[in-house]
């Protein structure tokens, strides 16, 4: 699959794959992302990958949401970013 990382006119970051698709509303959020990604892995001692209903049994009692940038949903609307990682992986196609 071809696909290319642009920023649109008005500053969102996004993947050209067949389409325009804005993810994030400014470069920062991707950024922010990647940052804590690669933190995430650095510090893990296990890593285990969840999707659809499976995200929903996540009990998430006693941690703290992640404050993030602006994010834009499949829809193209900004949304704030607290729980993202959860929101995307119970959307998400991969």
């Amino acid at each position: 699959m071809a696909y290319g990382f642009m920023i649109g006119p008005g500053g969102e970051f996004g993947i050209d794959a067949y389409g325009w698709t804005p993810l994030y509303a400014s470069t920062d959020g991707w950024v922010e992302s990647l940052a804590l990604a690669h933190h995430a892995r650095y510090w893990a001692t296990s890593i285990t990958k969840i999707k659809g209903a499976a995200v929903d049994a996540v009990d998430l009692d006693g941690y703290e949401p992640v404050p993030a940038e602006l994010l834009l949903g499949r829809t193209g609307h900004l949304r704030r970013a607290s729980h993202s990682c959860c929101d995307w992986a119970r959307n998400s196609p991969f």
